[in-house]
């Protein structure tokens, strides 16, 4: 299945494989998409309320995804060498990509997006 480039869509898409076609499951991919609440009320016969919460779910998905991601890294980074024969001849970064189920091409998209969004906004760089 190919998965949307945008790092909060790939998020979305992979978190709602379960029931892909569920109302829930296509409003937040309509949502990630920047479809107006609107348009997807009408579509799905769903109150601008329930919309309002999978946006807020789709949010706070990229956020825990954010969050683990560095985190993983930072643990794994403090592995000694001798000891990452674990994760394998692919690296890192490869390990967390295939953990978080996202191409290596599409978790290193992330990685710049979270490098250039904590300059800007003074967190630590991964």
């Amino acid at each position: 299945m190919d998965l949307p480039k945008d790092i909060n869509s790939t998020f979305v898409w992979l978190d709602t494989l379960s029931d892909p076609y569920s109302d829930d499951s296509i409003a937040r991919r309509l949502a990630i998409l920047c479809v107006e609440d609107e348009i997807i009320s009408r579509v799905l016969d769903m109150p601008i309320k329930r919309i309002e919460e999978l946006r807020n779910m789709n949010t706070a998905l990229s956020n825990k995804m954010k969050h683990f991601a560095i985190n993983l890294k930072k643990e794994l980074e403090a592995i000694p060498k001798d000891e990452l024969m674990l994760i394998g001849a692919d690296g890192i970064d490869d390990a967390i990509s295939k953990t978080i189920g996202m191409d290596i091409e599409v978790y290193d998209e992330m990685l710049k997006m979270f490098r250039y969004n904590n300059a800007i906004f003074g967190e630590p760089i991964l």
